[in-house]
């Protein structure tokens, strides 16, 4: 999403509170996903001075919402059982080591491809780091204050949508399942500073 009146740019990764976020922001809901190279690229549309406009919004207040790797494959695995996507007899175990065990299944299936890749995957341009603030979904609404605050909007209470009472998500791991994602999300782990947690 990008707003070229308030000068801001917001990379919606998946699975991180970003359809709250596009809705408290006022600004329309982007329907896909998109990382900030690509946004930058759809601001540019045909203007003719690409070059020169592209600077001016590389200046633009680029920020982004993360979470913890391990809720967020939980996350993941409890929408795609909610969308008829996983059928009730799939196990949490079966379907990290069919999803995260497997990146050609993850880059040939359309479901998957967007919502299953690291974080740090949506926020950098030429594989730089280019995101002026990072907000963690795990303090979202102190987060989505600061960014208030930095784009000059009136604070405002987050929606809650898509809540599920699931618990907490170390409740679904093992051993073999905590390495799995682990291992598939390492740019993020160590990027973010995140680390498995116990309820």
């Amino acid at each position: 999403m990008i707003s070229h009146e308030r000068q801001f740019i917001f990379v919606h990764v998946p699975k991180t509170a970003g359809t709250a976020v596009s809705e408290a922001l006022g600004e329309p809901r982007d329907r896909k996903h998109s990382t900030l190279e690509m946004i930058i690229q759809d601001g540019l549309g045909r203007n003719p001075l690409k070059k020169l406009f592209r600077r001016k919004i590389l200046d633009y207040f680029k920020f982004a919402f993360v979470r913890n790797p391990w809720d967020r494959a939980v996350s993941l695995y409890m929408e795609k059982k909610q969308t008829g996507w996983l059928n009730d007899g799939v196990e949490f175990s079966d379907f990290v080591q069919y999803v995260y065990s497997n990146p050609k299944m993850i880059s040939e299936d359309p479901n998957l491809r967007f919502h299953c890749r690291p974080c740090y995957h949506w926020l950098t341009i030429k594989d730089d780091f280019e995101i002026d603030f990072v907000g963690r979904f795990e303090q979202l609404q102190a987060d989505f204050d600061v960014i208030c605050d930095s784009v000059n909007l009136q604070k405002s209470r987050l929606p809650i949508l898509r809540k599920r009472d699931r618990g907490h998500y170390s409740t679904f791991y093992n051993e073999r399942t905590r390495k799995i994602v682990a291992d598939y999300n390492r740019v993020d782990i160590d990027h973010f500073s995140y680390r498995f947690e116990q309820c």
